[in-house]
């Protein structure tokens, strides 16, 4: 018989996050895993559930973060505090649903859901004497703060947590010891869209380039902490030097900036005179398909990012990735063997960077050819999901940590 469980998910809808949890909903039925999901609102990602035959409850207080606007416009102060009183809320909602669905496991992707989801399984544990419900974590983030760690503690033993998932060592080293046992997860993808992509390749006929071009690619959210404004200095700073080299970023507006981030951006690249080697062609779908077509992937985060998958769905194309040397993405890019690793918020080091992967073709080539190897080995959509469901199902068929 199938494992139920709720699956706990409030997140951007074009981030990775949403996309690895949606990833694993649709594929945990093929490990006896039956699976429902709790969103915090109506969105792109719970199409994407249902399109896939995953059925989804929307709980508006599950939040994403406290210090995000509210749908009701309530924002600053207040918004933070009502957010934070609908924690408790959101708790009782989920235990509900959960008690509803007959959900044994109670298994959460970000961070305040982790802690909802807490909450959550304290309360069930205590309207159902007896029944064994488990909660499991899957951490895609930094949790290195010291007072997030504080809170992770509390948390964990609140909701006697049963195991930890983390997506990256370097994203697991704060929960290495606590009662709650861990394992690392990398995430994985689908290799065999990621093939057909590079099969396809659409940016320079969309962009007008030549074939002679030398394309960096960035892919993703358009946000400060992915280091989007260290890259635009990085490329002013760079293309000067190579005459061929283009820089496109790909991505459109984040739901939540209250501004037009793609147009700010263009504007800048404008007052520099930069607006036909720094392209920003807004959102794109099968945005794969534009990335097969760089020679270059860059993630420049200045965050901790735990695995991006803009960097393994790169390097599975045969795509060399320049990444900030933080967080996972040390154990996804080797330096100098499928990409090169860069200090985080460091402009004159990325710049460096893509000037010399744009002079050195052959360093390019052997740095693709490692990339394409090693992700056919490493990156798999379907070995995630196995392992995840190992812990599911392994959690499910033990007692809780103790509180």
């Amino acid at each position: 018989m199938p494992l139920p469980i709720l699956m706990i998910v409030a997140s951007e809808d074009d981030g990775g996050m949403a996309r690895v949890a949606f990833s694993l909903a649709s594929r945990l039925p093929a490990f006896d895993v039956e699976v429902r999901a709790v969103v915090h609102r109506e969105a792109p990602f719970t199409t994407w559930l249902r399109d896939a035959g995953v059925e989804c409850d929307v709980v508006p207080d599950l939040i994403e973060t406290p210090t995000r606007r509210r749908a009701d416009g309530r924002n600053g102060v207040v918004g933070l505090v009502a957010n934070l009183v609908g924690l408790r809320r959101a708790a009782r909602q989920i235990s509900a649903l959960a008690e509803r669905h007959g959900s044994r496991v109670l298994y959460s992707h970000n961070t305040w859901g982790h802690y909802v989801t807490a909450g959550a399984t304290r309360m069930l544990r205590a309207s159902v004497p007896g029944r064994p419900i488990a909660a499991v974590w899957h951490i895609h983030n930094d949790h290195s703060r010291w007072l997030t760690r504080r809170v992770d503690r509390a948390a964990i033993r609140l909701g006697r947590v049963s195991a930890i998932a983390a997506v990256s060592a370097s994203i697991g080293q704060p929960f290495a010891g606590l009662s709650a046992p861990l394992t690392v997860v990398t995430n994985g993808i689908d290799l065999g869209a990621c093939e057909a992509a590079a099969r396809a390749p659409l940016l320079r006929a969309h962009l007008g380039l030549d074939a002679d071009a030398i394309v960096v690619a960035y892919a993703g959210r358009l946000v400060a902490h992915k280091g989007i404004d260290v890259l635009l200095e990085a490329a002013r700073l760079a293309i000067p030097a190579v005459p061929l080299l283009h820089v496109v970023i790909l991505g459109g507006r984040p739901r939540h900036e209250p501004h037009d981030v793609v147009a700010h951006l263009r504007g800048r690249v404008d007052e520099w005179g930069l607006a036909g080697r720094i392209h920003l062609p807004g959102h794109v779908d099968d945005v794969e398909r534009y990335v097969a077509d760089a020679d270059v992937a860059v993630v420049p985060s200045t965050c901790a990012d735990g695995c991006p998958l803009a960097a393994i769905e790169a390097l599975s194309m045969g795509i060399p990735v320049i990444g900030s040397a933080v967080g996972g993405l040390p154990e996804i890019v080797r330096d100098r063997v499928n990409g090169l690793l860069v200090p985080a918020g460091d402009v004159r080091a990325l710049a460096d960077a893509m000037v010399t992967l744009a002079r050195e073709r052959d360093l390019r080539r052997r740095m693709a050819r490692a990339a394409r190897d090693e992700a056919r080995d490493r990156f798999d959509a379907v070995e995630m999901t196995r392992q995840v469901a190992a812990v599911l199902h392994q959690a499910a068929q033990e007692r809780p940590c103790p509180a």
